[in-house]
């Protein structure tokens, strides 16, 4: 009894050391995965007992991120609700495409883009999001560009995974400018490719 005791003494005061080492985080030093983070803030995650933490941090993001719920803490890239805003008044049309699944995200996903005004449920607009959650984002996306280019004249594509976007680059062809938003991506190599911009947030 008192061994648990113990236990559970110690694993609450390292939980302490762990939530200040995490209290200063801003969301410019989140990345792609946990570890990622657990490593730039110096938490160790494999070792007794902060793994215990990190396991179950990794649970908590897991039943949450791919949900409705936790959709209402996206936030937009700077500038991109104003540039799209001007770029719906230029006449042009808007498409949403996502690697986000109906089944668990749509509702959120809508619902956050009106939250933040940006034109959606109105002509010229639509949102594309995957019928199912575990189906490949590259193929995904190459068959969703197929489709975008029969809606009209495809001038840019916006993407923030590279290997996304050379997939949907060789859809477009050279006539199209295939931009990447440098944020939070994975660190999957991809061969580079002409005519690819890169940004960072939004001007105009």
């Amino acid at each position: 009894m008192r061994s648990c005791e113990w236990q559970t003494h110690a694993e609450t005061g390292s939980f302490k050391e762990t939530l200040q080492l995490l209290s200063d985080l801003k969301p410019n030093d989140m990345r792609y995965s946990l570890e990622d983070v657990w490593q730039i803030k110096k938490i160790p995650n494999n070792r007794i007992p902060f793994d215990h933490h990190f396991k179950h941090a990794k649970q908590f993001w897991r039943e949450r991120f791919f949900s409705h719920e936790y959709l209402k803490h996206d936030e937009p890239t700077k500038g991109a609700v104003d540039f799209v805003k001007r770029l719906y008044d230029l006449g042009a049309k808007i498409v949403y495409l996502t690697g986000r699944d109906v089944p668990l995200m749509a509702f959120g996903t809508f619902d956050q883009l009106k939250r933040h005004g940006l034109p959606i449920e109105v002509e010229r607009t639509r949102l594309i999001l995957k019928p199912k959650r575990h189906m490949d984002d590259v193929d995904f996306k190459s068959g969703a560009a197929k489709l975008i280019q029969d809606w009209g004249t495809v001038v840019a594509s916006f993407e923030n995974e590279p290997k996304n976007l050379m997939a949907m680059a060789k859809v477009f062809g050279p006539e199209t400018m295939n931009i990447f938003i440098e944020s939070v991506s994975s660190d999957h190599a991809v061969p580079g490719g002409k005519g690819i911009f890169k940004i960072q947030e939004f001007h105009f």
